[in-house]
């Protein structure tokens, strides 16, 4: 198997210790997978872009609502965690542009550009958000 069509499922160490951060996490999870395996089988290019602009929506949607918990949890770099979301966020739309841009034919050459997004993603999860289940005071 691929590095582009391997399949990520949540773990329970992936917890942050928060539910509703929790399901939002392992939706993306899920999404990243449906986008990695929607390049690898040549899917048509529409249903690669509506997945990421569904990765969009979602992530703009839960970068809000994990910066509103860090808020209300008192962590101390909230500004910095705010940051890391704009730029992860930004990078999910250059890649959207850049498949609009794409035809049929030559969209497998934005695979890596997917590939280094997915583990972008992953990274932020894994390390980032787990200093939320133990926040720095």
């Amino acid at each position: 198997m691929s590095e582009q069509t391997k399949q990520f499922g949540w773990r329970d160490e992936y917890s942050v210790g928060h539910l509703g951060l929790d399901g939002e996490h392992r939706y993306f999870i899920e999404l990243i997978n449906r986008l990695s395996l929607a390049l690898a089988s040549s899917f048509p290019r529409q249903e690669i872009l509506d997945i990421l602009i569904m990765l969009e929506s979602e992530t703009d949607i839960h970068f809000q609502h994990e910066e509103e918990v860090l808020k209300l949890t008192g962590y101390p770099s909230v500004r910095d965690h705010a940051e890391k979301h704009r730029k992860l966020l930004s990078d999910i739309i250059d890649v959207r542009h850049a498949v609009e841009k794409r035809t049929e034919i030559d969209i497998k050459a934005e695979s890596h550009r997917i590939s280094a997004l997915r583990s972008q993603m992953f990274e932020h999860i894994l390390r980032e958000d787990m200093a939320l289940r133990h926040p720095p005071r």
